[in-house]
């Protein structure tokens, strides 16, 4: 990954109103700074981080 990190397993933990929420994410494959392609229109109010 030309010497980036990039997070491969990411686990998110929330609660509410005395509830857990838990998500996990776990990646098999990274590409950065690719050309990618949205089934939807993106805003034109959106700005890039």
């Amino acid at each position: 990954m030309s010497g980036q990190w990039i997070p491969m397993k990411i686990r998110y933990e929330g609660q509410s109103n005395g509830e857990t929420a838990q998500l996990e994410f776990e990646f098999r494959k990274a590409e950065i700074n690719t050309s990618i392609r949205t089934p939807f229109s993106i805003p034109k109010s959106y700005t890039r981080i």
